[in-house]
């Protein structure tokens, strides 16, 4: 009887042990203990992470992957590898070393492809159906934004949400397309005072975002804001400029450009700096695209606008990271950051200045099953940044713990403080 008991105590045991989850934290450093910024964590395609503007990273897994190989990945870095049962300790530090490019691989590549850098940006986009999903996708995702106003915080959303994503292959036809609906019986306004931006707010309407959890600041109602803001997890992927190139760089030739070479892991990549030739309405942006000297597949973009053409479009800066799955290239990040000075005159005059940040993080990607929301619950449609606020959802905590996603910064505590945050 005893030896029974002892069996079942031991097979109790293993069975909690194979059930829980591994959880990995830590920070990426590079080799002169820099924190490193959003670099790409993973173990396969369907566990992944990437670290904060602080460094910092952590990563839920199952514990049958305690002997596998843990992966971090970043522009400019050798793709570093640790086995996941050597990562356990908490803050544990992770050290990536800086790849440069030596001269015989920049004249290799330059041999083999003569091509003036308008011509890569060119070929790359007439490669987007070879290079994403040419069918629909879920994409499990979370979504953070910030509000300050005149400099203190006043609002935090979060959410951990499914997209309903389509096709890259989809061609630019008005019919399938929308500008952002809007609806302001949600909104903090009693007008609707627009900050819409011209080159962003399009999304595909077949595309939905199907809301799972979410995480608001409870001071809603007595912090007014002298805008309408759009935000929200759908209107952020109007960002992905691979999928919605309109209105950028949509006429190449107003740019100058400066064609360099860096590295993904061992792979080239093309980095290509543009700025606009004169100041034109249509060539507002400056930054740098970065594409995949191979596939021409793009993987990066940075720009942020140079010119404001309208008074009451916020100045923005973005940057959008894509990563390989499988044999495709799908979104896994995007920070949007964006600062809006409003001057309102009735009823009384006053000036505010609104600082934004708006970021999603692709945790998964799911190719397979994929069909239309079957239900219209928690659809989320409305494009505006205090979206969130009409549903009600509970807190489910266990949720929040489990799922992967971006750390929160130094700044977290700061912005709990000046919200008064309960959770």
């Amino acid at each position: 009887m005893k030896t029974r008991l002892i069996i079942f105590l031991l097979l109790a045991y293993f069975a909690k042990t194979h059930s829980q989850d591994i959880t990995i934290s830590g920070y990426v450093k590079s080799e002169s203990e820099e924190f490193l910024p959003y670099v790409s964590a993973y173990v396969d395609d369907k566990h992944s992470t990437i670290t904060n503007e602080d460094g910092k990273f952590i990563l839920n897994l199952p514990v049958k992957y305690l002997y596998d190989t843990l992966r971090f990945q970043s522009l400019g870095y050798h793709i570093t590898h640790y086995v996941i049962k050597d990562t356990l300790t908490k803050g544990v530090i992770i050290k990536m070393q800086k790849k440069y490019m030596d001269i015989s691989t920049i004249n290799k590549i330059d041999k083999k492809i003569k091509i003036k850098p308008v011509g890569i940006i060119k070929k790359a986009m007439d490669l987007v159906h070879l290079n994403y999903t040419d069918y629909p996708v879920y994409l499990d995702c979370f979504y953070r934004s910030t509000v300050k106003k005149n400099g203190k915080y006043i609002r935090l959303n979060e959410a951990i949400c499914q997209i309903l994503y389509n096709s890259y292959s989809d061609k630019f036809r008005k019919k399938h397309f929308e500008k952002s609906f809007y609806d302001f019986s949600h909104s903090d306004l009693s007008t609707a005072y627009s900050a819409v931006s011209l080159y962003d707010n399009f999304t595909n309407t077949e595309d939905k975002c199907k809301l799972l959890q979410k995480r608001v600041s409870d001071n809603f109602n007595n912090r007014k804001i002298s805008h309408f803001i759009p935000g929200g997890p759908l209107n952020l992927t109007s960002s992905d400029r691979v999928k919605y190139p309109m209105y950028f760089l949509h006429k190449l030739n107003n740019y100058n450009y400066v064609r360099s070479l860096d590295y993904l892991g061992d792979e080239p990549i093309y980095v290509i700096s543009f700025r606009p030739k004169v100041k034109s309405r249509e060539a507002s942006f400056a930054g740098k695209i970065y594409i995949h000297a191979e596939s021409f597949a793009f993987i990066k973009f940075e720009y942020f606008q140079v010119y404001n053409w309208n008074q009451f479009y916020p100045e923005f800066k973005v940057t959008i990271d894509y990563i390989k799955r499988g044999d495709k290239w799908c979104l896994s990040h995007i920070l949007k950051e964006e600062k809006i000075v409003a001057e309102v005159h009735k009823p009384e005059h006053y000036k505010d200045t609104l600082s934004l940040k708006h970021e999603l993080f692709v945790s998964n990607v799911i190719a397979e099953g994929v069909e239309k929301f079957r239900d219209n619950k928690n659809i989320i449609e409305n494009k505006i940044s205090s979206v969130l606020y009409k549903y009600n959802l509970p807190e489910d905590k266990e949720y929040w713990n489990k799922f992967n996603k971006i750390t929160p910064s130094k700044l977290e505590e700061k912005i709990k403080s000046e919200l008064k945050l309960n959770h």
